[in-house]
């Protein structure tokens, strides 16, 4: 099911949404669902198969004053956090969607203002990954969000800009130093984006 047809698959506007799901934590997702929902909690890496803390989940869910939302990703990031070997893997921010719109506006004149440096990216593609290693020949769709902006070459007013707005959307964000002992991860801005690769992919382009 394509995210736009979930997105518009919903009656009515969500309180929050968790998804316990793999590379849900991508800007474009959480743009989709900007309209349907007011909060998000997703990860931008695979999700290992023991899923989320389900035996602690409601206790952040349910209580007196409301869902305890970050309490609830923090609580995420300390359980795998706490592992040892591949099983220390994770990532996990919560979004705050009605922030998204000005986030967007932002990136737009960044990508259209800055389209050399992003296009320096595509080739050099120095830029923190959320996708295993054995997937670099054929799947290089997530990057960080974050750090594809920082690396195109802003102005200082651009960049501070953007910070801003990236933090007004992003309210939490955790992620281990490295992911299933496969990548490290240095830059977690607490969303990805596919970086556009001219060359290759047009469909996704």
């Amino acid at each position: 099911m394509n995210i736009n047809d979930m997105a518009a698959a919903f009656p009515y506007k969500m309180d929050y949404m968790i998804f316990d799901a793999c590379f849900m934590g991508c800007i474009e997702t959480a743009y989709e669902f900007r309209n349907v929902t007011d909060k998000m909690v997703v990860s931008q890496t695979e999700s290992l198969a023991e899923g989320m803390d389900y035996e602690t989940m409601t206790s952040y869910i349910f209580t007196p004053s409301g869902p305890d939302l970050e309490g609830f990703c923090k609580n995420h990031y300390d359980f795998y956090n706490s592992k040892s070997g591949i099983y220390k893997s994770a990532t996990i921010s919560l979004i705050d969607c009605s922030s998204l719109e000005p986030l967007a506006q932002s990136a737009k004149h960044i990508f259209s203002t800055y389209r050399s440096g992003l296009n320096t990216l595509q080739t050099t593609r120095n830029v923190q990954q959320y996708f295993r290693n054995r997937y670099r020949s054929t799947q290089q769709w997530f990057y960080d969000f974050g750090d594809i902006v920082y690396k195109c070459g802003l102005s200082e007013a651009d960049l501070d800009e953007f910070n801003r707005r990236l933090n007004d959307a992003v309210i939490y964000k955790g992620a281990t130093e490295v992911f299933m002992n496969d990548f490290r991860i240095t830059c977690h801005s607490g969303l990805s984006m596919y970086l556009p690769i001219t060359y290759r992919r047009d469909y996704l382009n």
